[in-house]
């Protein structure tokens, strides 16, 4: 479940408010608990959670440009298998953070039946921090921290009116996901695997950069009944 919501108010001719709720980023993968890769993750989630107040301005019938700031939450969850050379343990990664960015729009008109949209979402550095449960041979919680900068986004995005029923439209969204690489699990107490500052592990994502395309269609049946048809290529990460 992907919530999503927004509000706009119009204050003037020109001038609108708007807040949107919206989730910019997820990822989940998960694994058999006994797969040959186990040790670097059997189930991995991550969520984001994005509060957006923003504004726009008219400028005038062809062009509007619009701006925000984003307070986004983010929350990474990792099980893996730890090897003890003589037995296999368990991890249990929960960290989370928070922190502010910003977006950026404008929507172009170049013809009565065609509108064309930019955005760009910046990217946002977290300093996550929670606990990595580990249990077998040994068995601690210590607190542990992990710097993490989640990317920024460009979208562009296409509607034409081919008559007074039917309408096209077209979407790409690429996004720098090789912000993410290795990133060091530092503990912040000790515990008996090791003092305050010990690197306990490294989340090797090694992700790429990734695009999305999709095309659809609006046909309106009826004045208050439309038809909804599109379809989309969403490259992943890994």
């Amino acid at each position: 479940y992907v919530p999503n919501a927004y509000l706009s108010w119009q204050l003037n001719r020109s001038l609108w408010l708007g807040i949107g709720l919206s989730v910019p980023f997820g990822l989940a993968t998960e694994y058999d608990s006994t797969w040959i890769g186990r040790f670097q993750a059997i189930k991995t989630e991550m969520k984001t959670y994005d509060i957006n107040p923003s504004v726009a301005w008219k400028v005038n019938d062809s062009f509007s440009v619009g701006a925000g700031v984003s307070y986004q939450n983010v929350d990474v969850k990792l099980n893996r298998a730890v090897n003890f050379v003589l037995s296999e343990g368990a991890l249990a990664l929960d960290v989370d953070d928070a922190q502010w960015g910003f977006n950026l729009g404008a929507l172009i008109n170049p013809g009565p039946n065609t509108r064309i949209g930019l955005t760009y979402r910046s990217s946002m550095g977290y300093t996550l921090k929670g606990t990595a449960a580990v249990t077998g041979a040994v068995t601690a919680t210590p607190g542990v921290a992990a710097n993490i900068r989640l990317p920024d986004t460009y979208s562009a995005a296409l509607s034409h009116a081919l008559s007074d029923r039917w309408e096209l439209l077209a979407d790409y969204t690429y996004t720098r996901w090789s912000s993410v690489k290795a990133i060091p699990l530092v503990t912040t107490s000790a515990s008996a695997l090791g003092a305050v500052g010990t690197t306990l592990d490294t989340i090797n994502f090694q992700f790429k950069d990734t695009y999305r395309a999709g095309i659809g269609t609006n046909f309106k049946w009826t004045g208050d009944f439309t038809l909804k048809l599109g379809i989309a290529y969403d490259k992943s990460p890994v």
